[in-house]
């Protein structure tokens, strides 16, 4: 349950641009999900703001833009910007593509829950976050070209490069609170495997708590979907469809962002392919 107020105004232009603008305020409250089943968590109030501007969608080329911001207390924030661009050169072809760019800013990401008997303060379990910084380009492509009242090729790709890195583990510290004191330096200590992709945590340093293993949880995902359609209706409720789908995916360099790298190692990633053909026959008058 919480509160919040939304205040919202929309305008169109006498020359059919469109502006939208919407300030958010909520108001922290309780958050039963955050630790997977266990204790009680504040969830931290936010403030936003979104702002949207639409070009005339009557020409051949319109643009709909838009910026997202957020702050969550204690810390946390997110900036989404997003631009729409549709190209219409004639009817019988439309182009869009919608490149989106996140940056975001948690101060508790949950990673895993470990028990202990040891953790008296959340019932014997110690419940591990991370602190994350992430960096996402989502860029989707769409072509719809119409050759004939029976002849039509839908072509969409994707691509998405998503990076995290988490410059800080931490721990849950008390129910009803936001309190997550980071490893190594308010409590216990953290050392990286120097032959594994892990973290190994002694949760009160010289105290009787066992240590621990997480995995480290950077990550650098990055995946392309590519969709091609061809529709043939060759008679009246009767289509062909040749099919073609392409999957990349790789996960190189986690926790380190840079576009141009990541955008190439995208296409030189192993591609799997698939290709299909159906056909759809209507019987009857």
């Amino acid at each position: 349950q919480g509160d919040g107020v939304v205040v919202a105004g929309a305008a169109q232009l006498r020359n059919y641009w469109q502006l939208e603008l919407t300030l958010g305020k909520s108001w922290n409250t309780w958050d039963d999900k955050l630790t997977r089943g266990g204790p009680t968590t504040i969830r931290p109030g936010i403030s936003s703001l979104a702002a949207v501007v639409t070009s005339d969608s009557r020409r051949r080329f319109w643009v709909d833009a838009s910026a997202q911001l957020s702050n969550r207390e204690f810390g946390g924030r997110s900036r989404t910007y997003k631009a729409t661009l549709n190209l219409r050169p004639w009817t019988a072809l439309t182009l869009s593509a919608t490149p989106t760019y996140l940056r975001s800013h948690t101060i508790a990401q949950y990673l895993a829950a470990v028990p202990d008997e040891t953790a008296a303060a959340t019932f014997g379990t110690r419940y591990v976050f991370g602190e994350l910084d992430q960096d996402e380009w989502s860029i989707p492509l769409r072509v719809n070209l119409v050759l004939s009242p029976r002849l039509s090729l839908q072509l969409y790709t994707q691509a998405l490069l998503s990076t995290g890195d988490y410059p800080t583990i931490r721990e849950f510290a008390t129910p009803r609170t936001y309190d997550f004191p980071v490893y190594g330096v308010d409590v216990g200590t953290i050392a990286k495997d120097p032959d594994l992709p892990v973290y190994v945590i002694d949760p009160d340093g010289a105290g009787e708590a066992q240590s621990f293993r997480i995995p480290v949880p950077d990550f650098n995902f990055k995946s392309l979907r590519v969709n091609a359609v061809l529709r043939w209706e060759f008679r009246p409720g009767s289509a062909a469809y040749v099919v073609w789908t392409q999957r990349r995916q790789d996960g190189r360099n986690p926790g380190d962002h840079d576009f141009g790298r990541d955008f190439g190692d995208l296409f030189s990633a192993p591609a799997d392919d698939v290709f299909m053909v159906k056909l759809a026959w209507w019987i009857g008058k």
